[in-house]
């Protein structure tokens, strides 16, 4: 004997709202999935930009000395400035180093601003300028930069950078990095 069972409407129904439930715990736990991952990728991507910068910053002040610093912006006095130029080693004498004869090291002046270095933030980019006024974009996506000096310690530079980027769901990121920097004596 044959059987003709099939499924009643009141059965189809069921199966179908909790496929409905499920594919709809499905799209949330997807969506979220897509959302943490787009917010880590553009973390770590600023992080990696200001890093990036900050190493560049600390390494060139780390070859200056306080001294070399110009009057003005960063002076030892415990105040956050937005911007700082200062003197860098210069082979003078173009004998393949940046020592005198003397073993005294060859500075760059203000009279040969082309070796003046400054850094500062137009609009939203880190910039850093030399050589002929010229500029290059050190990173973008900059809300703040501070140098700052203390008056106990005028050799040593704390720099603060902040960065913020927008992820593709509308979700703000913000880091903030600083360091100091340790210039020659």
């Amino acid at each position: 004997m044959k059987s003709n069972r099939a499924f009643t409407l009141t059965e189809f129904l069921v199966a179908a709202a909790i496929f409905a439930m499920f594919i709809t715990g499905l799209a949330v736990v997807v969506t979220h999935s897509r959302n943490t991952i787009e917010t880590a990728n553009v973390s770590s991507t600023l992080q990696e930009e200001l890093q990036n910068a900050l190493d560049i910053m600390t390494m060139e002040l780390r070859q200056t000395q306080e001294a070399k610093i110009a009057s003005g912006p960063v002076s030892a006095d415990g105040i956050w400035y937005n911007e700082i130029s200062f003197s860098r080693p210069l082979d003078i004498d173009s004998d393949g180093d940046v020592l005198n004869a003397m073993d005294g090291i060859e500075w760059s002046s203000q009279a040969s601003l082309p070796w003046v270095v400054r850094y500062f933030l137009d609009g939203n980019q880190l910039k850093r300028s030399c050589e002929n006024n010229s500029q290059f974009v050190l990173t973008n996506d900059v809300i703040s930069v501070g140098f700052k000096r203390s008056a106990g310690q005028p050799s040593l530079v704390q720099i603060s950078i902040t960065g913020r980027k927008v992820t593709f769901f509308n979700r703000p990121i913000e880091i903030s990095l600083t360091n100091q920097v340790n210039m020659r004596n």
